[in-house]
């Protein structure tokens, strides 16, 4: 008769067995490619130097979105992508992103927050148009997709919320 320890001796016997092939399958995968036991495992291995931008070329391409922003104004797409922008501009959007990181010093969404609550700004200082739309519907119209994030942008960018904001501009005038 087998005895408990003898059991559990024996279970982790199998254990450590299967530990070790599974182990050996992993990282010896060309071992079982040829019985068809399990297909290979594709690790991507980045090269950073390979694919980082050098200085100008972030310059070059950071102009070329500005420029691109001034003209065409895509941050009023609520739906805005850094791929959408990257194949507008005609460029990797790993690119883009290295570009606006690196010259900006902000993330995608920073950046682009940035212009929409500068168009935020623009409208909210035009009397006529705060008279017929609330301020949610400005966040709307500068491209946010919700109040709550126009409201975290405003104040990120200009250390006040809206509100207080049409108060310091409407005192001024």
């Amino acid at each position: 008769m087998i005895n408990k320890n003898e059991i559990v001796f024996i279970s982790i016997i199998f254990i450590v067995i299967a530990f070790v092939i599974m182990l050996t399958v992993l990282l010896r995968p060309e071992i079982y490619r040829g019985l068809g036991v399990i297909a290979p495992i594709q690790l991507s291995k980045r090269k950073a130097k390979s694919q980082a931008l050098s200085d100008i070329h972030k310059r070059d391409l950071f102009k070329k979105l500005e420029q691109h922003i001034v003209a065409k104004s895509p941050y009023l797409n609520p739906k805005l992508t850094l791929r959408d922008l990257a194949e507008a501009l005609k460029t990797n959007a790993n690119y883009l992103s290295q570009s606006i990181n690196g010259i900006s010093e902000k993330s995608f969404f920073d950046y682009i927050n940035k212009y929409r609550v500068e168009h935020a700004k623009l409208l909210l200082s035009q009397p006529k148009l705060i008279t017929n739309y609330t301020i949610e519907s400005i966040a709307y119209e500068s491209g946010f997709n919700s109040k709550s994030s126009f409201y975290v942008a405003f104040n990120k960018f200009c250390g006040m919320r809206p509100s207080e904001y049409l108060k310091t501009i409407h005192s001024s005038s």
